[in-house]
């Protein structure tokens, strides 16, 4: 990825963060796919670049996770030209669909991900999203919950930072 300075983590008038060029380019792609398969609304970015979006995390962003119902996805996995792919399983969390489209940052897509709780299986799709950068971001207060809910020591101090963004 293309990496900044710190320094100018946020814009020349402080609103915002700088988005990289690949980041945005990435974005770029998943609107054009979206506006394609006809599924704007029902997808959003997700996890470490919907926080480096948000400002609470320094770019590069590694990927550009994206999270959307079941029929979402496979829409947007057929609009950008890719097959959805087997993961491996796993016990704590699923997609009904699953694609990685390689680049850098590369861009997974997740359909009906679902995440085992003390309940069984729960959807993580819909959740609160706001426009960032001309992309549909998950809210800090929906990342807030998806991370509680994956509950993985890794994202403590992401968590953290969530709950000070309030």
């Amino acid at each position: 990825g293309l990496e900044r300075d710190p320094a100018q983590h946020h814009g020349q008038d402080g609103a915002g963060p700088v988005i990289d060029p690949a980041l945005t380019a990435a974005l770029d792609r998943l609107r054009a796919a979206s506006a394609a398969a006809g599924v704007d609304g029902r997808w959003c970015v997700i996890a470490g670049a919907a926080l480096v979006l948000h400002g609470l995390e320094d770019g590069p962003a590694r990927d550009v996770d994206v999270c959307a119902d079941a029929e979402a996805a496979s829409a947007l996995v057929n609009a950008l030209g890719v097959l959805p792919a087997q993961p491996a399983p796993h016990p704590r969390w699923r997609s009904a669909v699953f694609a990685r489209i390689g680049g850098d940052p590369a861009i997974e897509i997740m359909g009906g991900f679902e995440v085992l709780g003390p309940d069984g299986w729960a959807p993580i799709w819909p959740l609160a999203t706001m426009q960032v950068a001309c992309a549909p971001v998950a809210t800090p207060a929906a990342l807030a919950a998806f991370y509680a809910r994956l509950d993985r020591p890794r994202d403590a101090a992401r968590r953290e930072r969530l709950s000070r963004a309030g």
